[in-house]
């Protein structure tokens, strides 16, 4: 699933690079930002732990063009 999911991101969509890049940039924070706030804060959203599991694993397979 994770590997179609990418697929999409990285062939399928018509997104800008710059939405592109914006979208990888909120992901990766969202990671990392909830992996730190629940490991010193109980939270009880499974939709959140769930969101961040598919993330971890899907952001290191979206491919974004340097701009540079």
């Amino acid at each position: 699933m994770i590997d179609t999911v990418a697929e999409r991101f990285n062939e399928e969509l018509d997104l800008e690079d710059n939405d592109k890049i914006d979208y990888k940039i909120k992901a990766k924070q969202f990671v990392k930002i909830y992996g730190q706030m629940a490991s010193i804060m109980p939270f009880e959203v499974p939709d959140w732990e769930k969101l961040f599991w598919f993330l971890k694993f899907l952001v290191p397979k979206l491919k974004i063009q340097d701009p540079n």
